[in-house]
């Protein structure tokens, strides 16, 4: 199978992707279906930003994460911190090596693509997602309801932004 190319912009890879799950145990990771700047496909998603993957180890539906305008890192959640907290189970940071990865330059610096399986060359194990992402500086919101989170999906990219500072 071939990589996965997004025409001809050469993008320079990262010297590592990382990959946030809640199984501390994977050995390989296959790619699922999904869809990556409006091209549908299967893919596997990394990003070479460490503290971007943190989020990504909680073991629960209805949540967000994605890049802020500062450069950082938010995570969106609808439970409550305390609900958030009796759950956290913790997880696994993967590492992988760029070989067979792509991107777009609208989303270089956050997330990049792959349609191969691929094995991590090392893993961090942690205790609490909690812990890493206060650690890594993330923004993290707590929206406590399952009525919350429905609007907060509801909203634009620019609303979901406000929606979340207002919360603060």
């Amino acid at each position: 199978m071939e990589t996965f190319n997004f025409g001809e912009n050469k993008i320079e890879k990262p010297p590592f992707l990382y990959h946030g799950s809640p199984n501390k145990e994977l050995e390989e990771f296959e790619p699922q279906p999904n869809s990556f700047v409006g091209v549908e496909g299967n893919f596997f998603f990394a990003s070479p930003d460490r503290n971007a993957a943190i989020p990504y180890m909680w073991k629960g539906s209805s949540w967000s994460a994605g890049p802020t305008e500062n450069g950082g890192c938010f995570a969106a959640f609808a439970v409550t911190r305390e609900e958030f907290i009796k759950r956290d189970t913790g997880g696994a940071l993967y590492v992988f090596e760029p070989e067979h990865f792509s991107s777009h330059l609208k989303k270089s610096n956050y997330e990049w693509v792959t349609d191969q399986k691929v094995k991590p060359i090392a893993k961090e194990i942690f205790n609490s997602v909690l812990d890493e992402m206060e650690k890594a500086g993330t923004e993290i919101y707590f929206l406590g309801s399952v009525e919350k989170w429905n609007e907060y999906k509801s909203l634009t990219a620019v609303e979901k932004r406000n929606f979340l500072k207002n919360l603060v």
